[in-house]
């Protein structure tokens, strides 16, 4: 079966995924929101969210076994429960909610959360009902746009979770998700030999800019990795609203 791009568009989607891992390697998440646009734009369409859930989870892998000695099962269990329910209701989304009407809601209360987070708004990690809406809103928003991330990244941060505590747990929680999330479009039939294909092109892209992003991301402070973090929660949020 040939594939349905052309050589082009395979080389833009791959140095996205580049950028977007080595960025993930660093911060703990942020792939999607740096690849995806690309990727929308180069790929066909139907493909795009089972391809970068499947992609994420190759990445994920690599990041929590390079951490895995930081991570705290602890920190994300209830998160886990509560995107378990999430994702669920999250395939749904597109055929509910208006598109843009919904990414607006989202990019406006990501916005606020990073405002807030700058403001020196602080959560505490012990409650388990928050962090269960949390992980809900998590898997709504991966199913449904695959950007999963910024809800996790605004809580933790908001915790003061540090920095490999925050990077090794967000792998295996994403690792987590991302399964859930497979098991799901693998019910539906949406991994199909298109999938296939282009997630074996792509796949070498992705795990060398992971690497990189891993190795520079155990040099950076935890001052510096806050700034990151919350730098990209503000990115997040306005790439929903333009």
């Amino acid at each position: 079966m040939s594939l349905p791009v052309e050589l082009w568009q395979l080389s833009a989607a791959a140095c996205a995924l580049f950028f977007g891992s080595a960025l993930q390697g660093v911060a703990g998440f942020g792939m999607g929101l740096f690849a995806l646009p690309v990727i929308l734009r180069t790929l066909p369409r139907e493909a795009v969210v089972p391809l970068m859930t499947a992609l994420a989870w190759g990445m994920n892998a690599q990041i929590f076994w390079k951490l895995r000695r930081d991570a705290d099962l602890r920190v994300i269990a209830v998160f886990l429960l509560g995107a378990c329910a999430g994702t669920q209701l999250g395939v749904y989304i597109p055929s509910l909610v208006p598109p843009r009407a919904f990414q607006i809601a989202v990019g406006v209360l990501i916005c606020v959360s990073g405002a807030a987070i700058w403001k020196g708004w602080r959560v505490s990690l012990r409650s388990a009902l928050p962090r269960f809406a949390v992980g809900a809103l998590s898997g709504a928003l991966g199913a449904s746009i695959s950007l999963s991330g910024p809800p996790i990244a605004i809580f933790m941060t908001a915790g003061g979770v540090p920095k490999n505590v925050f990077r090794s747990s967000t792998a295996l929680y994403f690792l987590l998700l991302n399964t859930v999330t497979l098991f799901t479009f693998g019910a539906r039939g949406t991994l199909n030999a298109t999938f296939a294909h282009l997630l074996i092109w792509l796949l070498p892209s992705l795990i060398l800019g992971t690497a990189v992003g891993v190795h520079w991301g155990s040099r950076v402070d935890e001052k510096k990795f806050r700034a990151v973090v919350i730098t990209l929660i503000f990115v997040s949020g306005l790439s929903l609203l333009f």
